[in-house]
């Protein structure tokens, strides 16, 4: 796997870069805590920012505890001109670059999963994709 410090322009970058390309600090990160293959960072207060992210090499789940008063949002195949409400999960897969603009404070949980993670889950035998009536996609 690449190293995040080598990763070239265009390249995907890692969760740990993620955090330095922010207008922001996230409020709280698991970076460095010798996690594998899972990262965190909780994002709230926030600015407002129109900010593009380069595609990750991970993939990431956004918890969403308190939505934004505004938010404009596009990623792979997925455009967003309403905030979400409380106690959405947006997915964002591995590869997919976002732009987004935001206003008002807001409450996000970031949990990045390493693509070959969420691979082994999903071959795992007698996983079953579709569960109690609703489908898992990535």
């Amino acid at each position: 796997m690449m190293r995040e410090e080598e990763a070239e322009r265009g390249d995907p970058i890692g969760p740990l870069d993620w955090p330095r390309i922010l207008p922001f600090a996230p409020a709280a990160a698991s970076d460095r805590l010798g996690w594998v293959g899972l990262e965190a960072a909780h994002c709230r207060a926030e600015p407002a920012f129109e900010l593009h992210v380069p595609a990750l090499t991970h993939h990431r789940l956004v918890f969403v505890a308190r939505p934004p008063e505004a938010l404009d949002l596009r990623y792979d195949g997925v455009q967003r001109h309403v905030p979400p409400p409380a106690g959405s999960i947006m997915l964002v897969p591995a590869g997919s670059p976002v732009w987004g603009r935001s206003s008002g404070c807001k409450d996000e949980l970031h949990i990045f999963l390493e693509a070959g993670v969420v691979e082994r889950v999903f071959s795992y035998p007698g996983w079953n994709a579709v569960r109690g009536g609703s489908t898992v996609t990535y």
